[in-house]
């Protein structure tokens, strides 16, 4: 299952290209290239939801009880989306006692220097990088809280 808001993106098949060496289709998107199989795993869905709306998650969730979200819901211009709605699903996820994907972005760093890794400390100029270094901390919070054995 994928919690995925598909309204604020433009997909298009690149035309010079159909599979990638490793098999994959290809699209482009407004913001780069995304790489995706070309059919979804057995028992794959994806879902179209509104991270602005608690209640439409929480909803969601209790209908699909998924074991994996893959969370690539994005708006550059909203924090609601970007980094709330990403808390809220992760929060959903732990809830559920589903594994959670939280797709990133570059953007939560700044640039500044030649070589950043997962152990990087964020460092955005946009609001939209800001936003979505705000998820990956509430989430990484989340994630060592669910890994924490519970107090006595």
């Amino acid at each position: 299952m994928s919690c995925h808001d598909r309204s604020d993106h433009r997909w298009q098949w690149v035309p010079r290209r159909r599979t990638d060496p490793t098999g994959h289709r290809r699209r482009t998107h407004r913001h780069g290239d995304v790489r995706y199989p070309h059919r979804s795993p057995p028992g794959a869905e994806w879902r179209r939801l509104d991270l602005r709306r608690p209640e439409a998650i929480t909803s969601l969730f209790e209908e699909v009880r998924p074991t994996v979200v893959i969370n690539t819901a994005y708006r550059r211009s909203d924090w609601a989306t970007a980094a709330d709605g990403a808390i809220r699903v992760a929060m959903a996820a732990l809830d559920q006692g589903a594994r959670l994907v939280q797709v990133s972005s570059d953007t939560v760093f700044s640039g500044d220097r030649v070589h950043y890794d997962e152990t990087s400390t964020p460092d955005p100029v946009t609001p939209y990088g800001a936003a979505k270094a705000a998820a990956e901390t509430a989430i990484r919070l989340l994630d060592s809280q669910r890994s924490s054995p519970a107090p006595r």
